[in-house]
């Protein structure tokens, strides 16, 4: 489970059409072996499936300007994320990918973690003394109970079994401190699909198992215990608060418009920033 970014209609890396198409021909497969399986089912299949589509795309050395483009987004991730941070705070991150954010987070927390299911990636980060990487099944969230502060992640929601979802959020809710919150980023499902599938299908069929409006996500948030939930809409770090009934209005409208005319608005600017889901849920004192 790591954090993604949308694949383009040309592919990751510009791959060619047929290569584009045995990428997502690869990752739908997997993703309907997920689909179909038990939880204890998945957890054998998940870190399988991810190791096989990650061999195929290929490890290519990113060029000068992603990785600049990379370190601004974690600069403006992290400035997003300061608002809710102190330095007697206890982060965690989940799905954290690079890494980038969490050990730039641990500069200025008492503590941080990041979980993942993937063990060998995760260890091969280094960082500093207040730094622990956790091993999770994709599910459980391994803190003590009441333990956390902040809870963040970025592109991980999506791709979380739908029959996994209350129960992991109930697992963050749970490793929160009372008054603590969970920071969740994931594109909305009504300008997707977000995944490889995007080429091909009206909604993901790849390893974004299930993709959310803002109010299906705010709902399963009320079911595993938070309250007060809110989602923030901005860019570049800097982010504002959005009454969830004009979300709820523009995700209906959206919601009945054919799709042929719906993905070009929800893709368009302003529409876009309003839809891109930043829901915080915090967990009740």
């Amino acid at each position: 489970m790591t954090a993604d970014q949308p694949n383009r209609t040309k592919g990751q890396n510009g791959a060619s059409p047929d290569r584009l198409r045995a990428h997502y021909e690869l990752e739908k497969r997997w993703a309907g072996k997920l689909r179909a399986a038990t939880r204890q089912e998945r957890q054998a299949l998940l870190s399988v499936a991810y190791q096989e589509v990650a061999c195929f795309v290929g490890q290519v050395a990113p060029s000068e300007e992603r990785v600049r483009a990379r370190r601004r987004h974690v600069a403006n991730t992290v400035r997003y994320l300061s608002r809710f941070l102190n330095a007697n705070s206890t982060f965690c991150e989940i799905g954290p990918g690079d890494c980038l954010v969490v050990l730039e987070v641990a500069k200025c927390v008492k503590r941080a973690y990041a979980v993942d299911i993937e063990r060998e990636k995760g260890q091969s980060v280094e960082g500093p003394s207040n730094y622990t990487l956790l091993v999770s099944d994709g599910v459980s969230i391994p803190l003590p109970p009441q333990s956390v502060d902040v809870v963040f992640s970025n592109s991980v929601m999506e791709h979380i079994h739908p029959q996994d979802a209350v129960d992991q959020l109930a697992n963050i809710c749970a490793a929160l401190r009372p008054g603590g919150v969970y920071i969740c980023i994931t594109p909305n499902r009504l300008s997707g699909p977000h995944d490889v599938s995007v080429a091909f299908d009206r909604e993901a069929t790849g390893f974004h198992l299930k993709e959310y409006t803002a109010v299906e996500l705010a709902s399963l948030f009320k079911r595993a215990g938070f309250t007060k939930n809110l989602v923030l809409v901005g860019a570049r770090g800097r982010y504002v608060r959005l009454p969830m009934f004009i979300i709820r209005c523009m995700e209906w409208f959206l919601e009945v418009l054919p799709y042929s005319i719906r993905r070009p608005v929800a893709r368009s600017l302003p529409i876009a920033l309003l839809l891109g889901i930043r829901m915080v849920g915090r967990k009740p004192l």
